[in-house]
């Protein structure tokens, strides 16, 4: 089951990192929405973390500490590709709407 996971992680990512600026697919919160540079940043940011979620996924089995907790692994994985790629984008928007001096 984590190979299955670690696979469809991987291939989120793939698609995500390429995903263009819309209001149905991705990840959209009001920053990323506003602002298509943030979009860009964002996502390419978050495919790259899913892919590396889908790899550590896939290597679990084979690390000795990490196969026993492969269901909490799973469900820690999705929680941080979820939260950390919202985080960034307010980030980045911030950044972004900075007026220049």
């Amino acid at each position: 089951m984590g190979a299955v996971t670690g696979i469809l992680f991987i291939g989120i990512g793939n698609v995500m990192g390429k995903l263009r600026w819309n209001y149905t697919v991705g990840v959209r919160t009001p920053w990323t929405i506003a602002n298509e540079r943030v979009w860009d940043k964002t996502h390419r940011f978050t495919g790259r973390l899913w892919v590396a979620a889908g790899l550590l996924m896939l290597a679990a089995p084979w690390v000795p500490m990490l196969g026993s907790h492969q269901p909490a692994m799973i469900i820690a994985a999705a929680a941080i590709c979820v939260i950390v790629p919202v985080v960034r984008s307010y980030l980045l928007w911030r950044v972004e709407a900075r007026p220049a001096a």
